[in-house]
């Protein structure tokens, strides 16, 4: 289990507008807008606390259906992931976040009746933590690389690809709570702004 803190976060401002639904060339941004996402970026410096957790675990078996480790009780479950990780060896579970205090500061902008300034506040977010998970994608690639591998583009649960449930496996397998992420009932996470993600690992001879 590796766990990664104060995990380097520069925010896109393209990244954060494409969240807010401007798309290049297409949609007109006021100067308010751009005021509001730097500010938005300003605040959000103070208060992330971007962290992550991953660990490589060796599959034994993949089957139509699920996918079973070696050595530990954990199985991951879904023809879709199943059929997707078929090629790999191995795979690295991941949990990242950025922490509860801007979920608290979009509630209380919202309370106060400044919804643009949570919308905006909430895209940052959206990017900040795409921004974490994303730095410790590279970190396994690269692990992977030195050890004769390739990776497949990391996967979540909720997509079509796997359901949500996949959220409880990973936060059991991976005591996610180190790190202060909660798995509700309805598999959705605690804080908002974090992320659960699977990454393959393929012989680069196949």
């Amino acid at each position: 289990m590796v766990f990664v803190k104060n995990i380097p976060v520069e925010c896109s401002k393209k990244d954060i507008l494409r969240y807010l639904g401007f798309k290049p060339r297409k949609s007109e941004k006021s100067q308010f807008i751009d005021s509001l996402v730097e500010e938005a970026i300003d605040a959000a410096r103070l208060i992330l606390e971007p962290a992550a957790l991953f660990e490589t675990l060796n599959i034994e078996r993949v089957y139509p259906n699920k996918i079973v480790f070696s050595g530990t009780g954990l199985e991951l479950l879904g023809s879709g992931i199943a059929e997707f990780m078929s090629p790999c060896s191995k795979v690295s579970l991941v949990a990242a976040t950025i922490g509860a205090n801007i979920d608290r500061e979009i509630e209380r902008l919202f309370s106060e009746q400044d919804s643009s300034r949570a919308v905006v506040l909430d895209a940052v977010g959206s990017d900040a933590v795409e921004q974490v998970v994303s730095w410790v994608d590279t970190l396994v690639r690269r692990e992977a690389e030195k050890q004769g591998f390739r990776t497949l583009h990391r996967v979540s649960p909720g997509y079509p690809l796997w359901a949500v449930e996949g959220n409880r496996h990973i936060g059991e397998a991976l005591k996610a709570e180190k790190i202060g992420i909660e798995v509700l009932p309805s598999c959705q996470l605690l804080p908002r702004k974090s992320v659960f993600a699977a990454i393959g690992w393929v012989p680069k001879d196949v």
